[in-house]
């Protein structure tokens, strides 16, 4: 049986690694045969978790973005992993200033 395509791409949390990281999707749907309203469904989905590992996951500080994308026996398989601190600890700290200025 051949290899299952796969990618995996390490990238700081910048807002130019997100071109990076549609630019590698794109490479890896072409290779693996992935078009139309499943490409642009998964390019959805990918560039809002990269974007807000951006945002989010390092409280302004910078960080690694990794994307991992692969076939399995089900469709494509699409990773974005941080080592961030995520969102729910930002929201907190955000809506802890909200509380403490309007009280």
């Amino acid at each position: 049986m051949a290899e299952r395509p796969n990618v995996y791409l390490t990238a700081r949390n910048r807002p130019e690694n997100l071109l990076l990281a549609r630019q590698a999707l794109r490479g890896f749907a072409d290779a693996a045969g992935v078009e139309g309203v499943a490409l642009a469904d998964i390019t959805t989905a990918v560039s809002e978790a990269c974007t807000n590992v951006m945002l989010h996951a390092y409280d302004g500080a910078v960080g690694l973005l990794e994307l991992e994308l692969g076939l399995t026996d089900e469709g494509v398989l699409a990773v974005v992993r941080d080592a961030g601190v995520g969102i729910r600890r930002a929201w907190r700290s955000n809506a802890a200033a909200r509380t403490a200025a309007s009280a």
